[in-house]
């Protein structure tokens, strides 16, 4: 089980992180700002004590993340000699000769280098330090080499101060690119434009000087490219006739004077992050519903050894204390299964609205933890209003959700304590909350709650178990029903969470079901 949920954790801390990474990079911010978070992201998931590149220039211009990033820049030059060849030495100090490593003991017990190159140029080289020995599972190897093909093919596109729209080093640079760039001038009449980009969009070379809104079709991209706001959160993908994967990106050009002169529209293939979506979704599906089987029977087993024969103090214990890790791992498995269809990039679940009464929904749930709250001799009290109205909605869901509130309720009250679930009208939404009197939470943790994977670990709670699932699951539940999830806490108070459900549209009762 450890290596499962360990393997289900770096799945989802890799696709959280390269579309954070994605998201870095669309907003067109330059270099100087935008590497280190990227090369944070990068040290977080991998575990790493520092992440360096190495940039290919007159200046030799570098950057850094992490906390031995410092240390790490006092040996580039030895790293440098790398700047063509992949390097993976799980132990420096075992190192062959050859690679005349010794300079880095002391600094990174273990290392990884990769080349970065884009356009058929070396772009400089991306190498990552471990401060301890440690050798890169092959989906993390894999993690690193994306993370540097996204950082080569930004530093080769990087729009320079005081560029000419129609200079021939831009001209060079385009053509030589894989991914569909257009220049444009203030108005979006189209300048120059790449191979790629004739290719992608069917365009030939009268098209230049004309309008890139009437040169393009889709109505999204075009909503995209009009978009004043260069680092907007979300950007639509573009999908191509044959089937490829984009993500647009709209950055100013500036002029010598601090000016725009144009703008900049790069179309990111993305098709490989997406199959690796697709290929994670599979794989947590896969291994979710397989180990449904095992553990069903295990837990039939365990339930009938009673009917056998009479079992002694001690063996009783054994079997609560099995029980309780097949409990653990079927709620894992039910939690990775309902994660993977509420996703909201690569989920197909849809809404099944019925008739809800959400007093009765409240009801249910707290019968059914009743016992859980029991056993750590917490008092659950039901706090229903009278006025909750009934909807349309989809009832599984919505169960699973307050249970996941009311689980972590539980879990991170202390004993003797109290634990509040119910609902209210406030506003015109339906509020279904779980109160609880627990340590409540720092207001600079409370963002991250909600993100897939995530767990805060404080004082006191290292032994507490979870997934990271449960509130990520809550969230998208309600935004699935219009709605948002979120969160009332402060340290020493206690943390009331809810659920926030508008009493309109498709929720309405006697609305036209999805």
């Amino acid at each position: 089980m450890t290596v499962t949920n360990s393997l289900l954790e770096r799945y989802a801390n890799q696709r959280q992180a390269l579309r954070d990474i994605n998201h870095d990079i669309a907003t067109g911010k330059p270099l100087a700002e935008i590497m280190e978070p990227i090369l944070s992201r990068l040290c977080k998931v991998v575990g790493a004590g520092g992440a360096r590149v190495i940039v290919t220039d007159d200046e030799a211009d570098s950057f850094g993340a992490g906390e031995k990033a410092q240390v790490m820049s006092n040996v580039d030059g030895v790293l440098w000699g790398f700047l063509k060849q992949r390097v993976v030495v799980p132990n420096v100090s075992d190192a062959p000769p050859n690679l005349n490593l010794s300079a880095l003991e002391g600094v990174a017990r273990s290392l990884v280098t990769i080349p970065l190159e884009a356009y058929g140029s070396h772009q400089g080289i991306l190498w990552v330090g471990f401060d301890h020995e440690y050798s890169l599972q092959d989906d993390e190897y894999e993690f690193v080499e994306m993370v540097a093909t996204e950082v080569a093919t930004l530093i080769a596109t990087q729009p320079q101060p005081g560029i000419s729209l129609s200079g021939i080093e831009v001209t060079q640079v385009m053509a030589g690119a894989n991914d569909a760039l257009i220049i444009m001038d203030n108005d979006g009449n189209i300048q120059l434009m790449n191979p790629a980009a004739q290719a992608l969009f069917a365009l030939d070379e009268d098209a230049i000087g004309t309008s890139v809104l009437d040169a393009i079709e889709d109505v999204q991209l075009k909503a995209t490219i009009q978009g004043q706001d260069f680092s907007a959160d979300i950007v639509p993908d573009f999908v191509a006739a044959d089937g490829r994967s984009f993500k647009p990106s709209v950055s100013p050009i500036m002029g010598r004077h601090g000016l725009q002169i144009g703008k900049l529209l790069i179309m990111w293939e993305i098709s490989r992050y997406k199959r690796m979506n697709e290929n994670m979704s599979m794989f947590l599906h896969t291994v979710s519903h397989d180990l449904r089987s095992p553990l069903t029977a295990a837990k039939g087993f365990l339930d009938m050894l009673g009917m056998v024969g009479e079992l002694n103090e001690k063996q009783v214990t054994f079997i609560g204390k099995i029980l309780t890790s097949i409990n653990d791992m079927t709620n894992l498995v039910e939690k990775v299964l309902d994660a993977g269809r509420l996703d909201p990039e690569m989920g197909t679940y849809q809404l099944r609205r019925e008739l809800v009464d959400p007093a009765g929904t409240v009801q249910k749930v707290a019968s059914t933890l009743a016992n859980a709250a029991s056993k750590k001799t917490i008092e659950l009290v039901v706090d229903v209003a009278d006025n909750l109205p009934v909807l349309n909605l989809d009832p599984m869901m919505i169960e699973r959700a307050l249970v996941n509130l009311v689980e972590n309720a539980i879990k991170y009250t202390p004993d003797n304590g109290k634990v509040f679930v119910g609902g209210r009208v406030e506003q015109s939404n339906l509020i279904l909350f779980v109160k609880d009197n627990g340590p409540g939470i720092p207001l600079e943790d409370q963002e991250r709650l909600f993100l897939k994977g995530e767990r805060l670990t404080r004082k006191g709670e290292r032994n507490v178990r979870g997934s990271g699932l449960g509130l990520y699951i809550v969230k998208n539940v309600a935004q699935q029903h219009g709605g948002d999830a979120k969160v009332n806490s402060k340290p020493g108070d206690g943390s009331e969470f809810y659920l926030e459900i508008p009493i309109a549209g498709p929720n309405m009762l006697g609305a036209a079901t999805d």
